[in-house]
């Protein structure tokens, strides 16, 4: 989907606002509307009175044990198999605030859908409680960003849900079978009035980008000098650095990778220290990254993206295992490594040697047999780690079929059109070390092709090899170089083969090395000054 950024700019205000669908099921007895009749324990009740004494008094810290620590304890206890008591049930436990409402239904609504199944009404009022919150946070006369504090963890995760319950929205209405006619007539309905709509999602995150001036924040002399210290405290540009993040990922959801690309400008992940919002922002940037260079057959590009967030994954996940996000974290980690597969089957590449070895124990197997010109491993292991894509149009709602699985279908299918030109180089380049020089005609028989197919695929594979690699500047800019990790030329029918010596790069160990024991005392030092705080 091609749209320009003033298209998706966004004034405050102009977010839509749904309420009278909420009105309608209100009105048909969809939503519960006796608050007084809702029995909860008297340890929610107190947990609820606390939360929002909490929330008022921007107490930031006991927020975040809050929202990392008790929330989930209380619903593994009391709500892992139904939904948090509804709004209207905790009105008198909050004084009836309705901005603490309002960040309580985005957790709720996020509990529907981390551990039940949302129905149609849930997935309409989630939309407009989301839209009531930004406008809450976009409208400067509320100064929302002076009367709450809420942990970056939570604005990150704020911001992802809001991507995750649009995508699965767009699967949702492409799911057609078994579907009756009222429940497609309402379907409709919610669909013409722009719930969940794909354009509206890109207002509402360009808006908070905009809004927040996030863009021009870091593009200040002191954020290139330093690091992103303040921005921590402060609401507002922390949702528009993390609505950068959302974008990333919703371009490669409609597949625009290069739009995806350019989101990367903004933050400039090449300075160490401007990643915020912890491990789970840290994946979600290099995997859409990592994902959008493969897709644009920048292979050494993702396979760099892609070895860095698994090193520090490896080196960190035993700090993450009570978390709440680690299962997210070694989904996401087993996705990686299986693009890290499909990358080292088709580009040649020398891992670091403990990554190699994590990559050996998972995959050896299926590298095996792509290596072997075995296309379903390409597909099973493409449909596994990619992206779940979504259509941006509207379905045909006559059709009585699920085609929620088309967008992905189709982005695998270009992807192994790219693979099925390179299945032969493996082989040939490991004929290739084997000699200095060689007839074309007599390696083309070794390898049991004619010498005009033989010629046809040495030059694909020079030509496959030949890729922009990045070196500093824009994400999507970068210098023609090879990738093939053997050179060779032809004259007059002879293939002339350089000799492959692989250099030892001592410099790398201690580069490593000294690398994280800058981030060792980087982190005592943080670590020092929070507790001086």
């Amino acid at each position: 989907m091609q749209q320009t950024d003033d298209d998706l700019s966004v004034a405050v205000g102009d977010l839509p606002n749904f309420r009278p669908h909420a009105e309608q099921f209100e009105e048909d007895g969809e939503f519960p509307d006796d608050s007084m009749q809702y029995a909860m324990p008297d340890s929610v009740k107190n947990f609820i009175k606390f939360f929002y004494d909490k929330v008022r008094s921007r107490s930031l810290y006991e927020i975040q044990d809050i929202y990392e620590t008790t929330w989930h304890k209380l619903t593994e206890r009391f709500y892992k198999t139904e939904p948090w008591p509804p709004a209207e049930a905790i009105e008198a436990l909050c004084d009836r605030d309705e901005v603490f409402l309002v960040l309580y239904n985005e957790l709720y609504y996020r509990h529907v859908y981390a551990k039940l199944k949302p129905s149609l009404q849930d997935r309409i009022a989630s939309f407009e409680n989301y839209c009531q919150l930004f406008n809450f946070v976009l409208n400067r006369d509320i100064q929302l960003e002076e009367r709450i504090s809420l942990p970056s963890s939570w604005l990150c995760d704020m911001v992802d849900e809001f991507i995750y319950q649009f995508q699965s929205f767009a699967h949702y209405r492409f799911k057609l079978k078994n579907k009756d006619e009222e429940e497609l007539s309402m379907l409709l309905d919610v669909c013409e009035g722009g719930t969940w709509d794909c354009t509206e999602v890109f207002r509402v995150l360009h808006a908070l980008v905009n809004e927040s001036d996030i863009i021009n924040h870091l593009d200040t002399e002191e954020e290139r000098l330093g690091s992103l210290q303040n921005i921590d405290l402060d609401l507002f540009k922390m949702l528009g650095y993390f609505s950068v993040i959302g974008l990333l990922r919703m371009h490669c959801l409609t597949s625009d990778y290069r739009r995806a690309l350019q989101q990367l400008d903004t933050i400039n992940i090449a300075r160490r220290g401007l990643l915020k919002g912890g491990m789970p922002c840290h994946i979600t940037t290099y995997y859409y990254m990592g994902f959008a260079y493969m897709m644009h057959r920048r292979y050494v590009d993702a396979i760099k993206a892609l070895s860095n967030i698994l090193l520090y994954i490896n080196r960190t996940k035993q700090y993450h295992t009570r978390s709440s996000s680690y299962d997210v974290i070694l989904k996401k980690n087993d996705q990686m490594f299986a693009l890290l597969a499909l990358l080292v089957s088709v580009c040649p590449y020398r891992l670091e040697q403990n990554l190699q070895g994590l990559l050996n124990d998972k995959y050896s197997d299926k590298i095996t047999k792509m290596q072997n010109e075995d296309t379903a491993v390409f597909e099973e292991l493409f449909t596994f780690a990619c992206p779940k894509f979504v259509e941006v149009s509207a379905p045909d709602y006559e059709c009585n079929e699920n085609l929620n699985q088309a967008a992905t279908k189709h982005q695998c299918n270009l992807f192994m059109k790219q693979v099925s030109q390179s299945l032969s180089h493996p082989k040939i380049r490991s004929f290739l070390k084997l000699y200095t020089s060689i007839p074309s005609e007599k390696l083309a028989a070794f390898l049991g092709s004619s010498a005009d197919e033989f010629g046809r695929q040495i030059a694909c594979l020079k030509h496959k090899s030949r890729e922009l690699v990045w070196n500093g500047g824009s994400a999507t800019s970068g210098i023609w170089a090879s990738s093939c990790d053997v050179d060779y030329y032809v004259d007059d029918k002879m293939l002339y083969i350089n000799d492959p010596q692989v250099a030892k790069h001592f410099d790398e160990f201690f580069i490593k090395h000294i690398n994280k024991f800058d981030e060792i005392v980087r982190d005592l030092n943080e670590s020092r000054d929070i507790g001086n705080n």
